[in-house]
């Protein structure tokens, strides 16, 4: 076919799909497709991925993942490996229940503190905070004791006491009398915040807190600040009332209450997270030590010395993410430890991404599961797959949280699962339309291994859930029965459908057996295609397609023979069939609305085969052995049949509607035909 006959079969081919599918024609239709070029909606993926992320942002927002993010990052503090040679500058002398035993009393006396401050003093450390209450002499005790305990934080400034602010109704306890006019050497001890909304662990530490316009340091605080101080080491409290807390070289950064996970945390005060360090490799005696001066000076000399209660009877105890009953004086011990290593050591503090950055992690989570979701369709490739993105988001939040970023975890995941859920799904429904769609275009007419065939290459096939439009070579087949008119006028409706169905039955069965395709019925006539709807791309496919056209009617007509003689004994009446073959460019694709569509082939190979099926030609038939069937095939056709088909040219015939003489050959037989 010429090349310009084959651009306007195509052209015309369009044309008419397109008005087919047109269910409201005139300019009402014309406004609306152009409405619908203009305003096309969004790719279902991105609609996945704005859904979810939307989705998982508000939840996010609501604080419904804060519970999950505190327990990873709370399980990420107890697995993560610390430098079990990395010294600290902090000493821990704890009050046991041996040392409770010794003094014979439930709390510690001034002079048995006193005695152990003075021998610490000796050591010249860096500061010392007493973490025991001492607003009230306990009764019966000696008050001289009271007297010399004065006198030694009068003497040693570096000595710090403590006090409980009445912040949140909390019970206020003072500090000691003897300290009223040193404020300096008084920090506040209920400096830990709990996370009551979530499960009451202590997260984070006020390391100054304002009442009243007053403000009040915690003894961490105080600590690290005389640290410092004897180290020569710089710092500014300027502007303190947002991040203006300045130790060495290092600024701390002010807790927000939507930092990270949180959201509308207590944020009230200077706090910041508590970066605890486990296993706690702080160097630790006991009271009586420390009263015995078995402590060796170079651990005291320059350092921070904690003395407090360790023994369990005292009833200190916190709720740590590391260990859920954790002594209050350790919780000093971490966090005068993680102030010094960042002013002293460079270490950078816990930092969060602004709300914005964490906004767009969520959203290339999302993005990343859509994408998984919508490309990756074998359940063998999905879950490795699912399960290495998940990998990769746990790595990248250890990896940031190694270098002291705390990334979300839990929100993308939750993200990352839903978008990729939901794509497969998507994807899922995608293919089950596209195949009930395939199936009902091509289930009744093609052999099930074609269906699946069809259905393994239907990326190259379909297109918006509709066979796309393609050129293609293949062989088309048309059949009719002779006389069929007068034929249906003489039988009753019943018996001239049981009898027309029988015939159909069994040529349609042996067009499926020979590779063929049921196109579509015609009354007692068949249209069937070989060499489609997957184009072929191989000559010797081509080539096969028309010998199994050619095929499929020798065997056609040897059934019309066995039917004949079954009908003449059963009182039926007998027929003849002419059949019309061509092979040539096809133009392939389906017509119709969203309801009903129909796959067809069109062009002029398909003008021809009908041609040649209703030419008159009676003189060949006499070159058939069997009366039954008259077969003509195009030239191109015939040019394609191997030397096992027996062929005789009838030379060029000017069939309806064809400008030009058409080359046309008979069939005569096939050398491994089976004789009648």
């Amino acid at each position: 076919m010429p090349a310009r006959v084959l651009d306007r079969v195509l052209s015309t081919w369009r044309a008419n799909a397109a008005q087919a599918s047109s269910t409201s024609p005139g300019p009402a239709s014309a406004e609306s497709s152009l409405r619908g070029r203009t305003l096309r909606p969004p790719p279902p993926s991105i609609v996945i991925c704005a859904l979810v992320f939307t989705f998982v942002f508000f939840l996010w927002r609501a604080g419904q993942f804060q519970f999950f993010e505190l327990q990873v990052y709370d399980r990420f503090l107890k697995s993560r490996t610390i430098d079990p040679a990395a010294a600290s500058e902090v000493v821990v002398v704890g009050v046991t229940e041996r040392d409770l035993h010794e003094f014979n009393s439930k709390s510690v006396p001034d002079a048995e503190l006193n005695d152990a401050l003075q021998n610490l003093t000796k050591a010249d450390p860096a500061a010392i905070v007493v973490d025991f209450y001492r607003d009230l002499t306990a009764r019966g005790e000696d008050p001289s004791g009271r007297e010399r305990l004065a006198a030694t934080f009068a003497k040693n400034s570096n000595i710090i006491a403590i006090q409980c602010l009445g912040l949140n109704n909390d019970f206020a306890v003072p500090p000691p009398p003897f300290l009223a006019d040193l404020p300096e050497q008084v920090g506040f001890n209920n400096f830990g915040i709990q996370d009551k909304d979530v499960d009451n662990t202590v997260r984070r530490v006020a390391l100054i807190m304002w009442e009243d316009g007053q403000s009040y340091f915690s003894d961490p605080l105080l600590a690290t600040l005389l640290y410092l101080q004897t180290h020569d080491i710089d710092y500014s409290l300027e502007s303190v009332t947002r991040n203006g807390l300045r130790l060495g070289g290092a600024t701390i950064r002010r807790f927000e209450s939507n930092d990270g996970p949180y959201v509308n945390a207590e944020a009230s005060g200077y706090q910041i997270v508590l970066d605890y360090r486990e296993p706690a490799k702080f160097p630790t005696y006991s009271l009586m030590d420390a009263i015995a001066g078995k402590i060796p000076v170079e651990r005291i000399r320059g350092n921070v010395v904690l003395v407090g209660p360790l023994a369990g009877s005292l009833k200190d105890f916190h709720n740590t993410p590391i260990k859920k009953v954790y002594p209050g004086l350790m919780l000093h011990a971490h966090t005068i430890d993680q102030l010094l290593r960042y002013a002293v050591h460079g270490e950078r503090q816990v930092r969060f991404w602004p709300a914005w950055q964490e906004a767009v992690w969520l959203l290339l989570w999302a993005a990343v599961g859509t994408l998984v979701g919508s490309n990756v369709r074998s359940p063998f490739v999905l879950v490795p797959v699912i399960a290495g993105c998940l990998l990769v988001l746990s790595g990248t939040y250890w990896l940031a949280m190694l270098a002291n970023l705390w990334l979300l975890v839990v929100a993308p995941a939750v993200g990352f699962a839903c978008a990729a859920g939901l794509s497969t799904a998507h994807q899922a429904y995608l293919e089950k339309k596209e195949r009930d769609t395939l199936m009902r275009l091509f289930s009744q007419h093609v052999s099930a291994n074609i269906a699946t065939d069809i259905w393994r290459h239907r990326d190259q096939f379909m297109e918006g859930h509709r066979p796309k439009p393609q050129v293609l070579t293949g062989t088309v087949f048309f059949s009719d029965l002779k006389g069929f008119t007068g034929m249906a006028e003489t039988l009753l409706p019943d018996v001239l459908m049981n009898w027309l169905n029988e015939y159909m039955e069994i040529m349609a069965a042996l067009i499926e057996q020979h590779s063929g395709m049921v196109n579509k019925y015609m009354g007692d006539a068949i249209m069937a295609v070989f060499g489609a709807p997957i184009p072929r791309t191989n000559p010797i496919e081509i080539r096969r397609d028309a010998e199994n056209a050619v095929r499929c009617a020798l065997a056609m007509g040897q059934q019309l023979d066995a039917l004949n003689r079954d009908w003449e004994k059963r009182g039926l009446p007998t027929t003849t069939m002419r059949i019309g073959i061509a092979t040539g460019p096809l133009v392939s694709g389906s017509i119709g609305g969203s309801k009903r569509l129909e796959y067809t082939v069109t062009g002029d190979t398909v003008v021809i085969a009908k041609r040649l099926e209703s030419a008159e030609k009676d003189s060949t038939d006499i070159e058939r052995a069997s009366l039954s069937c008259r077969i003509l095939i195009a030239e191109e056709t015939s040019a394609m049949l191997g030397p096992q088909f027996r062929t005789r040219a009838v030379g060029p015939m000017r069939l309806e509607g064809k400008h030009r003489n058409v080359g046309v050959c008979v069939v005569i037989g096939h050398d491994g035909e089976r004789p009648s």
